[in-house]
């Protein structure tokens, strides 16, 4: 089993969110879109919780929800259960605002596809506009690194 010195990973929890993991020394990137069905979450964050490092961190992206919006038990519920595997993994973690972490990175106000354009500049990948998601999750994982670093 590969090691690694830190593991960082990023949880965008909505419906187009993902979970994505920067391993560091060496350098790895992963991520996955937000699971449809929780037994797959499930095996994705135990695979995390089993890495060989000497550190895990996870930040994942606080839910909120406007009165009357569509979906809010369903989407508050899937984000217990986040919070809930995360702790039974005993994976430690930071919920942030999306402000907090978007303010960091200068994207507060500006639309998705900036997020899209900061992950790829920053980790030199080609996602898509459609993978916005991701990208958010990978930068609340580089949030982590840089935070960590400070």
């Amino acid at each position: 089993m590969e090691k690694f010195e830190r593991v960082y990973i990023g949880i965008d929890p909505g419906k187009r969110g993902a979970v994505a993991s920067i391993y560091v020394n060496p350098l790895r990137i992963e991520y996955v879109p937000m699971p449809g069905i929780y037994t797959d979450l499930l095996k994705v964050l135990y695979d995390l919780s089993v890495v060989e490092t000497k550190k895990l961190y996870c930040y994942i992206e606080q839910v909120q929800y406007r009165p009357n919006q569509k979906g809010v038990i369903t989407g508050i519920t899937n984000y217990g259960r986040l919070l809930g595997y995360l702790e039974a993994f005993t994976i430690p973690y930071t919920v942030l605002s999306a402000q907090k972490w978007k303010k960091y990175y200068g994207l507060l106000g500006k639309d998705k596809e900036a997020s899209v354009n900061l992950a790829n500049q920053r980790l030199g990948l080609s996602l898509t506009k459609t993978q916005d998601g991701i990208a958010e999750a990978l930068l609340l994982a580089s949030y982590g690194i840089e935070k960590d670093l400070q």
